[in-house]
């Protein structure tokens, strides 16, 4: 009974020692709601802003990759229309450089002349037409191999003049390309042969003689 009285005492003055918590009518005449309203009206304009911004950041990111793209991987070769026009030029050339798959192939003797004129099919000579079918001009090769191949009507294809010559029996495909009019030096490209089906392949570029 004793222990019980006490332990009432101890509740009592526990209870006189803490402060009841303040009404609500209390707190609100502490609270300026005026300056609360400015505030949740600022918020709700900050939100506003939040989207655009996204959107704005997302824009930057993708542009800064496809600059970044563009910038660190190079151009692919550029051909007739996608690099400026190759003009046809008349005259002569002469083998400047070249690489073949047999190296023991020695490549300075050739040389070629292109002609306004049409000339007959015959044994190192190849008649350029246009995409449209349209005769372009005739080329007359000189020095090995090219003076011994047999052509086929070379077709103008995505800037190159393409066809088949034929060697001996072995077929390969052959391609021109003349320089663009972009370019300060005249010269023409040829590829022939292929990896897979020749029994040789390689190219060679020819320079405006002077």
């Amino acid at each position: 009974m004793k222990k019980n009285k006490t332990e009432r005492h101890i509740f009592e003055a526990a209870d006189r020692l803490t402060p009841e918590p303040p009404a609500f009518s209390e707190i609100e005449k502490k609270v300026d709601w005026q300056e609360v309203a400015l505030k949740a009206r600022a918020s709700k304009r900050e939100r506003r802003w939040i989207l655009p911004i996204s959107i704005f950041a997302a824009v930057c990111s993708l542009a800064a990759a496809i600059i970044a793209v563009v910038c660190l991987f190079p151009r692919g070769p550029e051909y007739y229309g996608g690099g400026g026009e190759r003009p046809i030029v008349f005259g002569g050339f002469v083998a400047q450089s070249w690489h073949c798959s047999d190296p023991s192939i020695d490549l300075s003797a050739v040389s070629l002349t292109v002609s306004p004129n049409r000339a007959d099919p015959a044994k190192g000579i190849a008649c350029l037409f246009g995409e449209d079918g349209s005769f372009a001009c005739s080329v007359s090769f000189a020095g090995e191999p090219f003076s011994s191949f047999e052509y086929d009507s070379l077709q103008l294809t995505i800037g190159r003049y393409c066809g088949i010559a034929t060697l001996l029996d072995a077929r390969f495909d052959f391609a021109m390309t003349f320089s663009s009019s972009e370019s300060k030096a005249q010269t023409i490209d040829i590829t022939f042969g292929v990896p897979s089906s020749s029994p040789y392949y390689g190219n060679v570029v020819l320079r405006r003689a002077e």
